[in-house]
């Protein structure tokens, strides 16, 4: 919207538009930015970010958290979703257009949308029919962590509905938000299928053009495969639960696909001894980690910080999740039979993390 209006150019240095920032960030653009490929550290994987998130802060008290870091790659080579990169953008959007994020967001899309449940969260307000956030854990399901939800802000701090979302769906795609041409640059991917804040894959040969919600408590899909003009929108308040796969498994019972529930699944046993020897933390990138451990003799992954979430054997390598379509897979060394590495298998992608320590 706002590079329509020529306010600012996507192809520029963020540095043009926020003065002050550190010297590196001079070869950081917007697109670099809204196309996680900024090289930024990523907030939540600083160490305090657990004790960060429940303290209200600015977003330039946001950004000093990890502006002195340095780069973890030079912008535009590689693809590393991070919520440091779209905060950056919402105090972007807040300079350039002189207005608070909430209030940019209800002018410019919530209003002219007729969006009336949605809004920028407050954890402070009371809010009528506000849903509790729940998390699962491998001993059951708790209440979750009540955060600052001025910690993820423009990286994800709304609240709606999934009327309210279907509203923003069908103007996105018909053309009542942003020109064609721009809509054409966000749905065309840039890197790992990731465009301007939209996923762009294939779901057994239908196009569809998505992006999932994770907070504490909740997790969101939203999806629309264009060639069908079909919507699927999951809202859930429990992180860790089944939206991805049930906003799936939607979309292929409505494209007549056939599909394999978590209880239709070959489950083994294997030696406890065996699982153990898969315990330890694994590297997917120089700043995520995969911690497999053993509780109650299952095992459990957690990766970043993400919920850590019961696995379950579907043969002596291969585990799946009851709650998504991701298996992850172990491999040992050939030549020692030591467990070396693993293989977070999910959307057809691969995802390797070598292991680190035991």
């Amino acid at each position: 919207m706002l590079q329509e209006r020529g306010k600012l150019d996507i192809q520029e240095p963020i540095v043009k538009y926020l003065p002050g920032l550190p010297e590196s960030w001079a070869r950081i653009t917007i697109q670099n930015l809204l196309t996680h490929t900024s090289g930024l550290t990523g907030i939540t994987s600083l160490p305090d970010y657990a004790s960060l998130r429940t303290i209200h802060s600015t977003p330039e008290q946001l950004i000093a958290r990890f502006r002195e870091n340095p780069l973890e790659y030079e912008p535009g080579t590689k693809y590393s979703y991070g919520n440091s990169d779209y905060i950056v953008l919402g105090l972007l959007i807040e300079k350039i257009s002189g207005q608070s994020y909430a209030t940019f967001m209800k002018e410019n899309i919530f209003g002219p949308l007729q969006m009336t449940e949605t809004g920028v969260d407050d954890e402070l307000a009371i809010l009528p029919r506000r849903a509790q956030g729940y998390v699962l854990k491998p001993n059951g399901i708790f209440h979750a962590d009540s955060i600052s939800m001025t910690v993820p802000f423009s990286a994800g701090n709304l609240y709606s509905t999934t009327g309210d979302l279907l509203k923003w769906e069908t103007a996105l795609f018909s053309g009542r938000v942003v020109r064609p041409e721009s809509l054409k640059l966000m749905v065309t991917p840039f890197r790992n299928g990731y465009g301007l804040g939209l996923s762009v894959s294939d779901l057994n040969g239908h196009r569809v053009i998505n992006h999932t919600g994770d907070i504490d408590g909740f997790g969101a899909m939203l999806a629309y495969y264009p060639d069908e003009k079909l919507t699927v929108i999951v809202l859930s308040n429990l992180f860790g639960g089944a939206y991805g796969l049930v906003a799936k498994d939607l979309a292929k019972t409505m494209l007549g696909l056939t599909f394999v529930l978590p209880s239709e699944r070959t489950m083994v046993s294997v030696p406890t001894g065996t699982l153990a020897e898969y315990v330890g933390t694994y590297r997917l990138t120089p700043t995520v980690r995969n911690v497999i451990a053993m509780s109650n003799g299952r095992l459990t992954s957690k990766i970043g910080n993400q919920a850590e979430l019961e696995m379950v054997a579907e043969s002596e390598t291969m585990f799946f999740f009851r709650s998504g379509e991701a298996e992850i897979e172990f491999i040992r060394d050939l030549a020692t039979h030591r467990v070396i590495r693993l293989i977070v298998h999910q959307d057809g992608a691969a995802f390797e993390g070598t292991r680190v320590n035991p």
